[in-house]
C-alpha cells in the first residue's frame, strides 16, 4: 500500500494469518503512528523520503523487511520490548545504501537474504551474490544474531550499542565449481557485548568489534579472509578452522588463554 492513502494515525486490521503490510510512500518525510493489528511483517520498499514509523500502537509485529528497492531511511520508534527480526533482501549498492533503525529492547535477528533471481542461479556456473550495503542500527536491543544467508554479500555497518551478546552465522553458497559466493564483509559494533560467537560456512572478511567482551569463539568450516575480531577486554578465546588457508586479525590485549585448532594454514595477526 501507499501510506499516503491513510491518515497518519489510521486503524488497520490485517485479520488472521501471516500478513505483510507493504509501505511504499510518495510523501516527503512521512511520519506515521498507525493503530495496527493482524500484520506480522512490515515491508519497506521504494519510498521517496525518510520514513518515521511509530510502533506505539502495534500489535503482533515481529518482522521488518527492507526490500532491495528501499528508497530512503526507515526509522522505527516506540517499538517496545518485543524481539524483532529484520531482513535485508536482495542487492543495495553503496551509492543507494539506506539506514534501517529500530529502538526495540528485545533481541534482534538480522537476516541477509538473496533475491529470488539470485537464489535461483545458486549452484550453477552463473551463481553470484547480492551485495547489500544498507546499514542497521538497533541501539537498544538486548542481543544480536546476524545470519548472512547463502548468495549474499553484506558490506554495511551494523550497530547494537546495548547488546550483551553477538552471534554471527555465515552460510555457504557456491557455484557449480565449488567457488564460494557468500561473504560477510560488513562490520558489527556492539560496545557492551560480553560474548562473541562467529560461525562460518561461507566467507568471513568483515569485522566484529566488541571491545568489552570477556570471551569469544570463532568456528569455521569455510574461509576467513582478512577478518578482524576486536575484543580488547577478552581474557579467553577459541578459534577452530578447517582445511583452507585463512587469515584473522585478533585485537585482544588482555587475552590470557587462546585455544587454536586448524586443519589448514591459519595466519593470526596482532594477538597480544
Amino acid at each position: 500500500i501507499d501510506t499516503d492513502d491513510f491518515a497518519a494515525n489510521a486503524t488497520i486490521d490485517g485479520g488472521d494469518g501471516d500478513d505483510t503490510l507493504e509501505i511504499d510512500s510518495d510523501n516527503t518525510g512521512a511520519v506515521t503512528q498507525f493503530t495496527m493489528s493482524g500484520f506480522e511483517t512490515i515491508k519497506i520498499t521504494d519510498t521517496v523520503a525518510d520514513q518515521i514509523i511509530s510502533g506505539k500502537n502495534f500489535s503482533g509485529v515481529t518482522k521488518i523487511l527492507a526490500a532491495d528497492d528501499i528508497g530512503n531511511n526507515a526509522s522505527f520508534v516506540n517499538m517496545g520490548a518485543s524481539d524483532l527480526t529484520i531482513e535485508l533482501n536482495g542487492a543495495a549498492a553503496a551509492a543507494d545504501a539506506e539506514v534501517v533503525s529500530s529502538d526495540h529492547t528485545g533481541a534482534t535477528t538480522l537476516n541477509y537474504t538473496a533475491s529470488k533471481a539470485t537464489a535461483k542461479k545458486g549452484g550453477t556456473s552463473s551463481a553470484t551474490a547480492d551485495t547489500n550495503d544498507n546499514e542497521v542500527v538497533v541501539a537498544g536491543t538486548s542481543a544480536l544474531t546476524v545470519n548472512a544467508g547463502e548468495y549474499t554479500k553484506a558490506t554495511g555497518a551494523i550497530t547494537a550499542a546495548a547488546a550483551t551478546s553477538v552471534t554471527l552465522n555465515v552460510a555457504s553458497g557456491q557455484d557449480d565449481d565449488e567457488n564460494e559466493k557468500t561473504d560477510f564483509a560488513a562490520k558489527i559494533t556492539a560496545a557492551k557485548a560480553t560474548s562473541v560467537a562467529v560461525n562460518v560456512s561461507g566467507t568471513f572478511s568483515g569485522e566484529v568489534e566488541a571491545a568489552t567482551a570477556s570471551s569469544f569463539t570463532v568456528e569455521s568450516t569455510g574461509t576467513i579472509n582478512g577478518a578482524t575480531i576486536d575484543v580488547d577486554a577478552a581474557t579467553s578465546g577459541e578459534i577452530t578452522t578447517g582445511d583452507y588457508t585463512e587469515s584473522l586479525k585478533v585485537e585482544g590485549a588482555a587475552i590470557e588463554v587462546l585455544g587454536i585448532t586448524s586443519g589448514g594454514v591459519l595466519d593470526i595477526d596482532d594477538t597480544t
